[in-house]
């Protein structure tokens, strides 16, 4: 995922997007859809929140906060380059 300033435009690496999937970030979970419209629940916060950047899940959350909408909810895109570790 990227978004706003936290991510500054470079290019570090060139490579080929596996997948893109809808998320939807909540205060407690990340509800993560699957190409055929299914959704699954991301597994182990910490661990989705260090793949993604952040030290951890309340650190990914206190990024997000002020981006929540009115259901507290933020909807984005999970952009992957590879299988993420939290997949396995």
């Amino acid at each position: 995922m990227q978004s706003g300033p936290r991510f500054h435009p470079c290019r570090f690496a060139v490579r080929q997007v596996i997948r893109v999937r809808e998320i939807l970030l909540y205060t407690h979970t990340a509800i993560i859809w699957n190409e055929d419209n299914s959704g699954f629940v991301a597994p182990a916060r910490d661990l989705f929140a260090r793949c993604d950047g952040f030290a951890d899940w309340s650190d990914m959350q206190a990024w997000f906060a002020p981006r929540l909408d009115a259901r507290d909810c933020f909807h984005g895109q999970l952009i992957q380059w590879a299988p993420a570790e939290w997949e396995k």
